[in-house]
């Protein structure tokens, strides 16, 4: 780390004991407790207390906050918005005391130097001295700055990370708790930048039951601070603390923009995709002819690979992939459409099957056999016309289990409502305002179309246009809607 003559209004993070939490506040002392630690935490200094302390200097300042402040009504949202940019701007504008502008501007510098690098870009982050009190939080609360260059633009950051202690929700969170504002010293910390894949939150414990045997991660791709703020919502993953394995992990809404993107920009997300391929195969590889298929992607499957190990294998020489047609069989193997022979000492036919619609069960009501094509799903679980059937039938796209927990809690829900209305029969029906309604495939094509739910759609139930007679394969609507139907609804 670099070093500099000592500062009451700097600390390198490598310098930090336990004595100097009151003076760099909880992030950068976790910062500091890591490095002391060994583990791998980009260099950078705190600009300590102190150096905010030094804004009480400035009466003008603590004039203004108590006209802005002491008087206002805090829900009234529009007047505590106007009032925090007054106290925010006065602070910006306030000049730094030569000392600590000399300081910042000398660790900055030698920052620079230790990295070899001019105008390094760093994180300004700010570094409360009361982000986590037993009774309130202030974590999240206040400002930080990413990819700041230059030392002029360093000082303007610090300063406004201190006026962030005055924003809107700060302020009227502080007042909801019953805290003066003075109750927040602010430490900034001043760090390397680094360009993650990913980055998150790690809480110790498990924050839902406090099991202590467990460590809670909150995790995105690219920066933490997006974690932070609020500004994506995080996969979550528990990790158990003895066996050093991941007991649980919920990844659903990096799935549901891959889906979305595959509606959106599907060119986009193929291109993202054979990426991936071609980091692992070379730009030698034929990528465009064997995985590039005609249709978009996720109208069917996509294929996860963990660690890439298909492709290793293939890069290897040990296996081999051919994206083709077949024409016929030979007496050494398959010839494809394009006219290229694969030898083979065993083939296995994996495709071409057709759907066992509900195990191919020979249903009845009331002694009548049933075509479940000529019935019309509710909601993609129940049918017009059978009594007392649930079909649990999950997502393409997603967790299987995902649906039938969800389609559990309904039929919990459903059957409870029975039970208080003395039912002992609940069954579908399409009421008049629905009899001429279009009817449609089990599944919309353009959505899904694998060939072998195209070659089986004459077999499955129908579909109409509204809700409630879909089948929309969407987590995302149906983990509110499912909860939220009305049992009496009329269907």
């Amino acid at each position: 780390m670099p070093t500099q003559p000592d500062s009451p209004y700097t600390l390198w993070f490598d310098q930090y004991r336990e004595e100097h939490r009151p003076r760099v506040g909880g992030k950068n002392a976790s910062l500091g407790s890591m490095l002391t630690a060994g583990l791998p935490v980009p260099p950078g200094f705190a600009v300590t207390t102190d150096a905010y302390a030094t804004l009480r200097g400035a009466p003008e300042l603590r004039t203004t906050v108590h006209q802005q402040l002491d008087h206002l009504d805090h829900a009234d949202t529009r007047a505590l918005s106007e009032a925090t940019l007054v106290v925010r701007k006065l602070i910006e504008e306030v000049p730094l005391p030569g000392d600590v502008e000399r300081d910042i501007r000398v660790g900055y510098e030698a920052l620079c130097e230790h990295c070899d690098t001019d105008d390094i870009p760093v994180a300004v982050r700010s570094s409360a001295t009361a982000e986590d009190l037993p009774e309130a939080s202030f974590a999240g609360l206040q400002d930080t700055f990413l990819w700041v260059r230059g030392t002029e633009a360093v000082l303007e950051h610090v300063k406004r990370c201190w006026s962030s202690v005055f924003t809107d929700r700060a302020v009227a969170y502080r007042r909801q708790r019953g805290f003066e504002h003075d109750v927040i010293n602010m430490s900034v910390g001043v760090q390397k930048m680094v360009r993650p894949q990913a980055a998150g939150v790690a809480f110790t414990l498990n924050p839902s039951d406090g099991d202590r045997s467990q460590v809670a991660i909150d995790a995105s791709w690219g920066f933490g601070e997006a974690v932070v703020s609020g500004e994506v919502t995080p996969d979550n993953y528990l990790v158990d603390k003895v066996l050093g394995e991941i007991v649980r992990r919920k990844v659903l809404h990096d799935q549901r923009a891959i889906t979305e993107l595959s509606f959106t920009q599907p060119e986009f997300l193929r291109e993202e995709l054979l990426k991936g391929v071609r980091e692992h195969l070379g730009d030698d590889f034929d990528i465009d002819t064997h995985f590039s298929p005609s249709y978009r992607p996720w109208q069917q499957r996509i294929a996860f690979i963990p660690d890439g190990d298909l492709f290793a294998g293939i890069k290897s020489g040990k296996a081999s992939v051919v994206t083709d047609e077949i024409d016929t069989f030979t007496e050494t193997g398959i010839r494809t459409k394009s006219g290229e022979e694969l030898t083979a000492d065993i083939i296995i036919t994996a495709t071409g099957f057709d759907l066992s619609v509900l195990g191919d069960i020979a249903f009845c009501v009331d002694g009548e056999p049933l075509q479940f094509h000529d019935t019309v799903t509710y909601r993609g679980m129940m049918f017009t016309g059978v009594p007392n059937l649930v079909w649990v039938f999950g997502y393409f796209r997603a967790s299987w289990t995902l649906r039938a927990d969800l389609i559990g809690d309904f039929v919990c829900r459903l059957l409870a409502h029975m039970d208080a209305k003395g039912a002992t029969r609940v069954v579908p029906a399409l009421g008049p305002e629905d009899a001429d309604m279009p009817l449609l495939g089990w599944v919309d094509e353009e959505n899904f179309n694998p060939n072998y739910l195209v070659r089986s759609g004459h077999l499955l139930p129908k579909r109409g246009p509204k809700p409630e007679w879909q089948h929309t394969q969407d987590y995302w609507i149906e983990k509110d809607a499912l909860p939220a139907v009305d049992l009496d609804d009329g269907c």
